[in-house]
Order: C-alpha cells, then structure tokens, then sequence
C-alpha cells in the first residue's frame, strides 16, 4: 500500500481476545461476542465469519470511512 497512493487498509473486527501490544482500533476492533451478533443483526457488517471459536468481519463503518477519504478499501480477510 506505500507503493500505490488512495489505499487504505480496513480495520477487522474480532471476538478474539486481544494479544500483548494490540490495541482497539489499530489492530482490530474488538467486540464482544453479544455486541458483534447485534451488529451482524443491524447488518453493520459487509462480511463476517466464524474461525476457530470466533467471530471476525468486515464493518460497514470502516469502508465507508475510508471511502469518505477518497481512497480505496484494502480488506485483508
């Protein structure tokens, strides 16, 4: 992405608990598991999966805000 101007990556959410060193919002958006089973519900997710015992997805907030950037959505899934 330091390579091609107007990219952005989209941050991930996550039940998984958080590891040493990540933070909320840098690394993931970690949500509880009832919160993020409501959100899939308000369909506030373009994607999500379960893997492993936890739920991961793509929130429709963070394209969006990088939209609003006039850049371009990386999503690592």
């Amino acid at each position: 992405m330091s390579r091609v101007d107007g990219l952005a990556a989209s941050i991930s959410a996550t039940t998984r608990a958080r590891r040493d060193g990540e933070e909320d919002g840098r690394e993931y958006h970690f949500l509880g598991r009832p919160e993020f089973e409501e959100r899939i519900a308000a369909g506030d997710f373009l994607e999500h999966a379960e893997y492993a015992g936890n739920l991961y997805g793509t929130l429709r907030s963070e394209v969006e805000r990088i939209w609003n950037a006039d850049a371009s959505a990386i999503l690592e899934i």
